[in-house]
This record gives structure tokens, sequence and C-alpha cells, in this order.
């Protein structure tokens, strides 16, 4: 049986998490037949009903474990799922013998060490993509014990230095890593793209806000609504739309019931998602300043691949804050209610203008075509065609 040309680890992967799973699904599908492409993920549904309506061909073959927990689930039940995830990883490359494997921080740690040791055993080479740098990450929203964060570091920097190549999203993580690792080894800097390669929408946008992707403990759901809540009760008119599932959807759910100004969606495919976003003016980015070391918001470029306006809410040192001011996104709000609500009867008033010209300066750099040539440049590997 012949070696598989490369194995691409991610346990969330297209059509049910459109922030990555897009972008790794045309990865994927980039190479010609004479490349033995397999992914490796994890889903509660199959995802080749999914593959007969999709636009694109390829020929990578698709193993899905099933997907028992949810980003809403308890920590234990997402832990014991990335533990099964990870003894599945163990025997596929022990099967599959890759002579290349690309795998991110998802999930993290245990199942990008378990690639790093056998790498050495089975001699493949390992690209390692940092989407969040863990246990960090977690330990932001959640007390950890020093010596199992310490062991947990441990094994990560163990991985980070193994790896033939690593990749993360922003100068700020790189930093991180540098210094945590105490090394300087060789990181690229892919920003993740658009969930979403094209989209012809021709309805006009409304004057209001709209919030799509995780709603979880990293993106300051709280004060937001408390923030919607006074300004709709001191007589704002602006109407809120909220995509996604997460940690705090029922309090999302819960506003949706109590505040005819506001709508959940819940979980939506990409083009629903794109249709929503391209429906609003501005699009809600809130973000713990503490995470920003250690992750940055995937919904961010398919916010601005579409033309959105950025509402960012956040402190002033840190990724995001840079990302939009620098880029002339949007504006950048800090994490305080009273100026929180002030802007929002500020773009309600039309004093902060809509820009209509953002998608022009981002549809290239955002684009999931740009970020498959760039993970094919540092794996090496020759696009089709």
């Amino acid at each position: 049986m012949s070696r598989c040309d490369l194995l691409i680890i991610n346990r969330s992967f297209w059509p049910n998490y459109p922030a990555l799973g897009e972008a790794l699904l045309s990865f994927s599908e980039s190479f010609d037949s004479e490349k033995k492409i397999e992914v490796l993920f994890q889903s509660k549904s199959s995802i080749y009903p999914n593959l007969t309506r999709h636009t694109g061909g390829g020929f990578s073959k698709f193993n899905r474990v099933f997907l028992f927990s949810s980003s809403a689930s308890k920590l234990s039940i997402r832990t014991i799922d990335s533990i099964f995830f990870s003894f599945t990883v163990i025997a596929f490359l022990l099967f599959k013998r890759p002579k290349k494997v690309y795998i991110s921080t998802d999930p993290p740690i245990i199942s990008p060490f378990i690639v790093a040791i056998l790498s050495k055993i089975l001699k493949y080479k390992f690209y390692y993509h940092i989407q969040d740098i863990h246990p960090e990450a977690l330990g932001v929203i959640r007390k950890v014990k020093p010596l199992f964060l310490n062991f947990l570091r441990a094994i990560d920097n163990f991985t980070i230095k193994q790896a033939d190549q690593v990749i993360t999203l922003t100068e700020q993580m790189k930093s991180i890593i540098h210094r945590r690792t105490n090394s300087n080894i060789n990181i690229h800097i892919v920003h993740n793209p658009a969930s979403i390669k094209r989209f012809i929408f021709d309805k006009p946008r409304q004057k209001g806000f709209v919030f799509t992707g995780n709603a979880g403990r990293f993106q300051l759901i709280p004060l937001l609504i408390s923030a919607i809540r006074e300004y709709h009760i001191r007589g704002g008119l602006l109407p809120f739309c909220f995509v996604g599932v997460g940690y705090y959807q029922n309090q999302l759910k819960e506003l949706a019931k109590v505040d005819k100004l506001c709508s959940y969606q819940g979980m939506v495919n990409n083009l629903k998602a794109a249709e929503l976003i391209l429906s609003y003016e501005w699009a809600l980015l809130p973000i713990n300043d503490k995470v920003t070391n250690y992750a940055f918001p995937s919904k961010s470029s398919t916010y601005a691949f579409l033309g959105s306006n950025i509402f960012a809410i956040c402190g002033e040192k840190n990724s995001v804050h840079d990302w939009v001011k620098n880029n002339k996104f949007g504006i950048v709000v800090k994490p305080d209610l009273e100026k929180i609500i002030a802007h929002f009867f500020k773009i309600e008033r039309g004093e902060i203008p809509f820009n209509s010209e953002i998608s022009h300066k981002s549809s290239q750099d955002l684009s999931i075509d740009q970020f498959v040539r760039s993970l094919k440049n540092i794996l090496s590997l020759e696009i089709q065609g």
C-alpha cells in the first residue's frame, strides 16, 4: 500500500465549522489525482452528502471520527472528545504512514504532541499550525494549577521545537511563542481567511449590527448584552442580529425573546451567515484583551472580506486593535459599558459613517485562494495545474 502524501488533521471541518473548515477543504481539494491526500476530522454527520452539492472538485479522502461534544458542552465532555480523537490520530498515523502531516491546535496539545512523537518513529515531516496558544488560552477563563499548566506548556514547547515548520496568526502570537519556547525558531504568519470564497448579495445593507461565530467565554458576551439592553432602554433604534452557538447562546436567545430589536439565528451554514453579515453595515467583534496574546478571532477575516465595518470591543495594546486600526476596517471601543452605548448612538446618528470601500482592500489578502497558496508554499507542495 502506497504511503499517504499528506494527512490533514483538524478536528473541526467543513461544512459545520466555516471559520477554517472551508479553507482546509479548498486546500485538500487543490491537488491533482497523483497526490494521495487524506483528511481526519470530527463531526456528528457525514461530509459526503454535502460534498455532492459542493462546487469544488478534488481527489481527497475524508475520514470522519464521531463528535460527541459541541462548543457549548462542559469542559469535561470536550476533554473526553479530545482524548478519543487523539487515540484515533495514533491509529491513523500507524496505518497510513503519511509523508507529511499538517495539524492545527484543534484539538490542542495532546494530538499535536502525538504527531511530534510519531514523526521521529515513522519518519514524516509535520507542520504545526498554532491557531490558539494552549494551555495559556484556557488559563484566561479558567484557573489552572501552575504545576499542570507548566506540564502542558512543556509538552507543547516540545511539539513546537520538533515541527518542521510552525505557522501562527499574528506577530503578537509569534512573539509569545518565541518567548515561551526560549528559542528563535522560524515561524510563518498566515492570517486566517474569510470563511467563504465569493458571494453576490444585491440587497442594500441596513444600519445595524451583526455578530457571527462562537458566542463563547472570550467574546465579552455578558458585557455586550448589557450594553445592547441599556442602549435600547435609552431609546436606541438600531437592530442587532446574532449568529452562532457557544457558552452564552442561551443568554442570546433570551435577549432575542425580550428585545424586539434583537434576533438570534443559532447555527447556520456559510451562505446564510454571509447573507446575514451582508444585511447589516456593522459587524461586532468583542474580545477579551488577555486572549489576544494567544488567539485571534476567526470571524474577523470574513467581516472584512464581505465589506462590513467592524465594531471591535477591546483595549488598545493588542493585535485586534492594531489590525482594525491599521487596516481602517472600522472602530475600536474600549470594553466599557458607557463607551459602547455612546458609540451605538453615534452610529445611529450618522456621526460615524459606513465605509463601503473595505472589501476592496481585503479581498485578496484575506481570500481562501491566498491562504491555500501560503500553506502550499510553507509545506513545499505543488499547486494543481
